[in-house]
């Protein structure tokens, strides 16, 4: 009897790159394709809107107060969330125990989720690019018809390529984390859904705050002490003491008795006040206020990605 052996016997140790991303492509092909023909058609439909003002293409838009530019950037703040909920893979393998064949001696867990983000992760960020530059092209055209979509209502503001990457890498990384804890889809869903938007939205009064407000004081009789561009953000408005602190309107200056016009600038004055303010955000600032808010959610979700990755190893 004669055994052979030969170089066609061979073995690997790790299963190589190129094999990981081709597994990736095959197990969630489905979910990617739905998810980039679904953004291609939402971001075709968006810019079709802006074609020609006064001809809604659905009839929720007939209203006018309800114009099309409203609608599609409050849908463009859903995207982060989208990807956060519905990419979330780990509890799958849980729950239909393909755990135990996907890793193995040959693919350990933190290989096999790092030949799942070095696909999925380029794709989600390649897609919020296109919907934050579709946002800003919308909110710009619309601007350019008479709308006035100004850096202070929240959806405009994040119409940005570097925002809307932000807050996917930010949604992506706390969906797999709680995927990988819970290890139950729908729990991970819901609980992904809720802590997303808590701090989405908890934010988005603080983001006037990144830098320190602008203060215009205005003496009385010197004018009304309001921004002078019409896009500045405004954070708050009052009343200046002497002492030059801010103050509300003196509760003693209201239902003065008739008497001259000037008698509620006179009870001011005579409580110690002599001018107004307003704090804000100029217009200009707020590519530095958004880059600071890039860097907040991209903090957030390297340090979800590190706990992630430390979970993976207890997998």
């Amino acid at each position: 009897m004669t055994v052979t052996t030969g170089r066609s016997a061979t073995s690997r140790s790790r299963v190589p790159w190129p094999d990981l991303l081709r597994l990736t492509w095959r197990q969630h092909r489905a979910l990617l394709l739905t998810s980039i023909l679904l953004t291609l058609a939402a971001i075709a439909f968006a810019l079709s809107t802006t074609a020609a003002r006064g001809t809604p293409l659905l009839p929720v838009f007939a209203d006018t107060d309800a114009d099309p530019a409203r609608w599609i950037l409050l849908a463009e703040q859903g995207f982060g969330v989208f990807i956060a909920v519905f990419w979330a893979l780990i509890s799958l393998e849980y729950e239909r125990r393909t755990n135990l064949l996907a890793w193995s001696q040959d693919v350990s867990p933190r290989r096999w989720l790092a030949g799942k983000l070095a696909l999925l992760v380029p794709v989600a960020v390649v897609l919020a690019v296109a919907v934050g530059v579709t946002g800003g092209v919308v909110a710009g055209r619309y601007n350019e018809q008479g709308f006035d979509f100004g850096p202070g209502f929240a959806a405009n503001f994040e119409a940005s390529p570097a925002l809307q990457a932000a807050y996917v890498l930010f949604g992506f990384a706390l969906g797999l984390v709680l995927s990988a804890l819970t290890r139950r889809t729908v729990l991970s869903m819901a609980l992904t859904l809720g802590i997303y938007a808590v701090v989405r939205f908890a934010l988005i009064p603080w983001r006037l705050h990144y830098l320190p407000a602008v203060r215009e004081a205005t003496p009385f009789g010197s004018g009304d002490g309001r921004p002078t561009q019409p896009d500045d953000l405004w954070i708050t408005s009052g009343y200046l003491t002497t002492s030059g602190e801010g103050v509300d309107f003196p509760q003693v200056c209201l239902n003065l008795p008739p008497g001259p016009p000037e008698a509620p600038r006179t009870c001011m004055i005579e409580n110690g006040i002599v001018g107004s303010f307003v704090d804000y955000q100029p217009v200009t600032r707020v590519p530095a206020l958004q880059f600071i808010e890039v860097g907040i959610f991209a903090v957030l979700a390297a340090v979800l990605f590190a706990v992630l990755w430390r979970v993976m190893r207890r997998a």
